[in-house]
């Protein structure tokens, strides 16, 4: 599965999408910067300003636009606040409030390995 990866907002968020790459890879997936090449979408999305909220939409109608068979995960703090909105917007599929990276896998579709255990 080809995935493109956008992130808006702060470090934290930077992190919980490098987690999602890692996921991602680690399934057997690959992180594509184009959007038109990807079977899927990851937003990882901010809530700070309303104006990285308006991003965010139209980041996710722009991509839907070039990619109409996207299937589209929302994250992030945003995904927390309006889901209603979020979930009617073209191609989105799946919200995931906050920074799960392996809830994100998931809905996806693909298979996260559990954690091995440290000795």
């Amino acid at each position: 599965m080809k995935v493109y990866l956008k992130t808006f907002g702060c470090r934290a968020n930077q992190y919980d999408s490098e987690q999602v790459r890692t996921l991602v890879e680690s399934g057997g997936g690959s992180i594509v910067e184009d959007v038109a090449e990807a079977d899927a979408a990851v937003f990882n999305s901010c809530a700070v300003t309303s104006e990285a909220e308006v991003e965010l939409r139209k980041g996710i109608r722009g991509a839907a636009r070039r990619n109409g068979r996207l299937r589209t995960v929302v994250m992030g703090c945003a995904a927390s606040l309006d889901r209603g909105l979020l979930g009617s917007l073209p191609t989105v599929t799946d919200i995931v409030p906050g920074g799960d990276a392996a809830e994100v896998v998931r809905a996806l579709g693909l298979v996260v390995a559990p954690p091995v255990a440290a000795r």
